[in-house]
């Protein structure tokens, strides 16, 4: 049975409009296999959201990618030598960096000229 969740990621300003993708580590190092002494491999995959690169490759225990401001769903697939296995699905909402607009201050007085 899979469990999924679904994690929410807000981005910081960071100063820069021209930032348009934003870095999202995957973590699964601290999974383990109750058998002593079973070792355990990963298969990441991707099975929603615009089409992302998972580096350095789908079989490491802690992945990386780069995105835009969505939804991405990763599906993660544990097993042991035995071949059993747990899998877990986890939604990642990369919200926009926040952009607050602008504050105008305008003042009107009498005059006719600029000095």
């Amino acid at each position: 049975m899979a469990e999924r969740s679904k994690v929410k990621v807000m981005v910081e300003h960071d100063n820069s409009p021209l930032t348009t993708t934003y870095p999202m580590i995957l973590d699964a190092t601290n999974s383990f296999d109750p058998d002593i002494g079973d070792q355990i491999q990963f298969i990441w995959k991707q099975i929603a959201g615009p089409p992302v690169e998972i580096k350095p490759n789908p079989f490491a225990g802690k992945v990386s990618f780069e995105g835009e401001a969505g939804e991405y769903t990763f599906e993660l697939t544990v097993s042991d030598d035995y071949g059993s296995e747990a899998t877990v699905t986890r939604t990642v909402v990369i919200v926009p960096e926040p952009n607050v607009p602008p504050v105008i201050d305008m003042k009107v007085r009498q005059g006719s000229e600029l000095k």
